[in-house]
């Protein structure tokens, strides 16, 4: 046998050193960054990214508002949709049956009710097409043909306490289902307690607005602002990271593609902003419901970096008659939402399947400080309003606002939500100055 070269050998054994380090450098880097495990989300597979958040069920979502109280004092209050109040409430509905339901004829039903006090239970535009009604409300599983227009189911008690009329409006017409064995626990939530804000309905423009009634206190909180990797979290939603390509796009924004899904990274004031893109292919008349939807979203979120903080489900966007469904999910603070990027998530649906996710990656991570202070009552509120010469109002919504104290700490503010000609302005609620926040 013909001895190897000493060139020959040196060549092979550099070889394999090479080798040797990439493998050992391929180690360490799964084991920095986490190992990806894979994943089944709907029709399409993925790498499952550490958590930075955690992982939520659809019962999460599926949660009113706000609760509205009109008491028999004709008094309004009130109840934020997750407070421990609001979740009695939807409690001492489990044991209710159904004994006649269907649309209202021939009957002076108004909604909502013209006489005599009532719960409202506002769920936006989650009911939009029925689909979830089994989630929102069990006892109303039979309903999933019919949206609740408005967003608001109406509760108002019989003439028994375990006895009530469940009233929301659909596109027919009015429909009524008449509740018995319902708790009876149920009537003391037509009281107030110390969860509930005091409101009142506030003409302005030939419109009403459902409007704190006097000064109110609220919380303003600093939080530290926490920033994970971007880099695990951008491998997750490739089938195999090592092929992606990176493409710096610009100074703040860098793009990365496998040549099918792409995920561009970009820098914001607060941190990085993370957009999610695959090939769309929108099919005529092809339904998806509001359930169908959550399905496919909520685990393609839990495996892409999870939700963060008390995310809830603020809004639901349909295209009719395409298969096109826009989710965006928002924080809450104290039961009031909070109107910043931060904690938000908005995804595109095509078809059942996720085509477009943006998240803000930075997170409010702990509260450091806070202080109660006192906001303007509606009427106050509205005097601005007509003293700036806004006009075209839409919609005015008490909340939160965010604003950058330090590199890592953000505050949390009272801030109105004026929705005017479709341009949306924020107001300081102590002031009623304009409020320029950041991540906003």
């Amino acid at each position: 046998m013909k001895p190897i070269p000493q060139r020959a050998l040196e060549n092979v054994k550099s070889v394999m050193l090479t080798l040797l380090v990439v493998m050992s450098i391929s180690l360490s880097v799964i084991e920095w960054n986490g190992t990806p495990g894979e994943v089944s989300v709907g029709s399409s597979h993925f790498f499952s990214s550490p958590l930075y958040g955690h992982e939520r069920l659809m019962t999460d979502f599926i949660n009113p508002n706000a609760i509205w109280i009109w008491t028999k004092g004709n008094e309004l209050f009130r109840l934020g949709g997750k407070t421990a109040t609001a979740k009695q409430i939807l409690s001492q509905l489990q044991s209710a049956q159904i004994h006649t339901q269907g649309f209202v004829h021939n009957s002076p039903v108004t909604l909502p009710p013209a006489h005599g006090a009532y719960l409202a239970l506002d769920y936006g535009t989650r009911l939009s097409d029925g689909s979830i009604w089994s989630y929102a409300l069990p006892i109303a599983n039979k309903t999933e043909h019919l949206s609740a227009q408005g967003g608001s189911l109406y509760l108002v008690q019989g003439p028994k306490s375990n006895v009530w009329s469940l009233e929301f409006q659909t596109a027919q017409g009015i429909y009524q289902m008449q509740l018995s064995h319902v708790s009876s626990n149920l009537k003391d939530a037509l009281i107030p307690n110390n969860q509930s804000v005091p409101y009142a309905q506030l003409p302005f423009e030939n419109q009403v607005f459902n409007l704190p009634y006097d000064a109110v206190s609220m919380l303003t909180q600093t939080w530290i602002l926490a920033s994970p990797l971007p880099i695990p979290i951008i491998n997750s939603f490739f089938r195999d990271p090592s092929l992606v390509q990176t493409v710096q796009m610009s100074r703040n924004e860098t793009a990365y593609t496998d040549g099918t899904h792409t995920v561009q990274l970009t820098r914001h004031s607060m941190g990085f902003k993370l957009s999610y893109n695959a090939p769309e292919v929108l099919l005529k008349h092809y339904h998806v419901s509001v359930r169908e939807a959550l399905s496919a979203a909520i685990p393609f979120v839990d495996s892409h970096g999870g939700f963060v903080g008390q995310v809830v489900l603020q809004q639901v966007n349909t295209t009719s008659g395409t298969g096109n469904v826009q989710l965006q999910f928002g924080d809450e603070l104290n039961g009031w939402p909070v109107f910043s990027q931060l904690n938000q998530i908005q995804l595109d649906l095509i078809n059942g399947s996720v085509t477009k996710m943006q998240r803000l990656l930075p997170y409010l991570q702990s509260e450091v400080a806070q202080e109660r202070v006192t906001i303007l009552s509606g009427a106050k509120l509205l005097q601005i309003i007509k003293s700036m010469h806004v006009q075209g109002v839409q919609s005015i919504m008490l909340g939160y606002g965010s604003t950058l104290q330090t590199l890592n700490e953000v505050q949390l503010v009272p801030v109105y939500q004026v929705v005017a000609n479709n341009r949306v302005i924020y107001l300081d609620a102590q002031t009623g100055q304009p409020f320029q926040g950041m991540g906003m």
